[in-house]
């Protein structure tokens, strides 16, 4: 299976994007939030942006692992947290990093893409390319 990535900024030497949902349950209710990951090969972990599991009520269960951005010195706490669908098809493994504020964008790491066997093929000067 492919997953399809697009460039973003446009007209920028562009970073890959990969669309997808996170989906949680809070108080017996599905939640689904789209996400725009930016596939980060230099990222161990995937991570999003507080504002991101505000929109899913989602409260994780934190591991009481804390770890740092290599951008920032802000924390990020690692847990479990809501399944990952990238192209209403894959499931990764369930550890995901909550970034204490919102700068940035929502990572998809290499632990995901390890976990997955997926391949980034990338071209940036098109702003085009495949997870496969």
């Amino acid at each position: 299976m492919t997953v399809a990535l697009r460039g973003d900024p446009p007209g920028e030497p562009a970073r890959p994007i990969a669309r997808g949902e996170l989906i949680g349950v809070h108080g017996g209710m599905s939640q689904v939030v789209t996400v725009d990951w930016v596939v980060d090969t230099g990222a161990e972990i995937t991570v999003v942006r507080q504002s991101v599991m505000v929109q899913l009520a989602w409260e994780m269960d934190a591991a009481g692992v804390v770890g740092h951005g290599t951008t920032g010195d802000d924390p990020i706490a690692i847990g479990h947290g809501p399944d990952l669908v990238l192209d209403g098809r894959f499931r990764p493994y369930p550890w995901l990093g909550v970034k204490e504020d919102d700068e940035g964008g929502d990572l998809l790491g290499v632990d995901t893409l390890a976990r997955l066997g997926l391949t980034v093929v990338w071209d940036a000067a098109s702003g085009s390319g495949w997870l496969l």
